[in-house]
């Protein structure tokens, strides 16, 4: 409750403001009434309405704050997987790279190898075709001898 403070006029504030308030109100007449009823309509019909539409609000607003805490913390975790499968997949062509680079060196022996072979392959051909000839060499004068010797034992 509010103290009464004498300002020196002889009676204090609180006690003027009642009494000014009573004599506003006693020559306004009937017309107080209706804005004494306006003020408790509004208070028991339209303050409760709109509270309820400002809780309902707010209530949509945290709903609506929740949603989009949750969208993010989604959204988030995406990011997260989608991080981890590049990862995942920079690892993987990592090891992809590899392997081919290590088929590629194992093509590259086989291919000398096969380089090495075929020269040797060749050098024996030529081996085989000297030898032919020298075995055709040796089998004519075979000849020669076995013609000369049955031709003096007859």
């Amino acid at each position: 409750m509010m103290a009464a403070v004498d300002f020196g006029r002889g009676a204090p504030v609180e006690e003027s403001v009642i009494g000014a308030l009573a004599q506003s109100l006693a020559h306004a007449g009937p017309q107080w009434a209706l804005v004494a009823l306006a003020g408790v309509a509004f208070f028991t019909k339209v303050w409760p309405s709109l509270a309820r539409r400002i809780e309902r609000a707010d209530e949509l607003e945290d709903r609506r704050e929740e949603r989009k805490a949750e969208e993010s913390r989604l959204r988030e975790e995406h990011d997260r997987e989608l991080t981890a499968l590049q990862g995942q997949w920079v690892e993987q062509q990592r090891r992809s790279n590899a392997a081919m680079e290590a088929s590629n060196a194992v093509t590259e022996g086989v291919r000398a190898q096969l380089a090495a072979l075929n020269d040797n392959l060749r050098d024996s051909k030529e081996h085989s075709r000297r030898m032919g000839e020298t075995m055709h060499t040796v089998a004519s004068q075979v000849q020669d001898i076995h013609d000369h010797i049955i031709k003096e034992g007859n």
